[in-house]
């Protein structure tokens, strides 16, 4: 009877001890769960600061490559843009690329084999968890030698309401299994940037309209001076 009383009590602490440790792996995972949210929500408030100072296109997107890298741990990222008629893309900022590549890509069709035709066709967010996967999803990207950071990605439109303005994409050396907060992370600051976009367009044109209003006036101005036709000329 002692003995089985003893093999009780043993078979109890062993079931008290397993459940603590399940207990604490649930807090570990929690308050690491705490953390990432905590760390992702700094650099959105972050992004939200560099976007009220960005002026220009080119500031919106290199704040936005910054934040990608930043959020994410990512070892590269670049943001491309749509022309105006939707057949090419061109390359607006970019950080951790080899400058080979960034220079055959500082502009290339919208619609050639890589992650972000895929973008614009699903507009939503794209991945790859490994340079296995990528080169058979992707077999261009084999003939970007050695320096080009060929692991995970993903890439994630940027969004001006319904409105696709162009790509966000993010590469690691390493392979990376996504999270569906990695790619709800990217779609908010995606949609965040695409607004952001809209609003220096809107700023550039309007810049450059000043500017065109001000040289008439210019001319303007002059040629009610003018006396003859030559100091019209001048």
């Amino acid at each position: 009877v002692a003995a089985g009383v003893a093999g009780a009590i043993a078979d109890r602490y062993r079931e008290t001890g397993h459940e603590r440790d399940i207990a604490h792996a649930s807090e570990r995972r929690a308050r690491q769960a705490a953390e990432s949210e905590s760390a992702r929500l700094a650099h959105l408030h972050n992004l939200t600061g560099r976007l009220a100072d960005a002026v220009t296109v080119r500031d919106v997107c290199g704040a936005l490559v910054d934040t990608a890298i930043g959020s994410l741990g990512a070892d590269a990222s670049g943001v491309a843009l749509l022309s105006p008629d939707g057949a090419e893309l061109e390359r607006m900022a970019a950080r951790g690329f080899p400058d080979d590549v960034l220079a055959a890509w500082s502009r290339f069709p919208a619609d050639r084999p890589v992650m972000a035709k895929d973008v614009i066709r699903e507009h939503s967010v794209v991945t790859v968890g490994s340079a296995e996967e990528a080169l058979e999803r992707y077999p261009l990207l084999g003939s970007f030698g050695e320096g080009y950071p060929l692991g995970a990605q993903a890439a994630a439109p940027l969004l001006a309401g319904d409105e696709l303005l162009g790509v966000l994409g993010v590469n690691f050396r390493a392979p990376r299994r996504f999270s569906l907060e990695d790619e709800s992370l990217l779609l908010a600051i995606g949609r965040q940037c695409g607004q952001a976009i809209e609003r220096a367009r809107l700023f550039e044109t309007e810049q450059r309209a000043l500017r065109r209003a001000s040289r008439l006036q210019e001319v303007t101005a002059r040629l009610a001076r003018a006396v003859t036709t030559e100091d019209a000329a001048r």
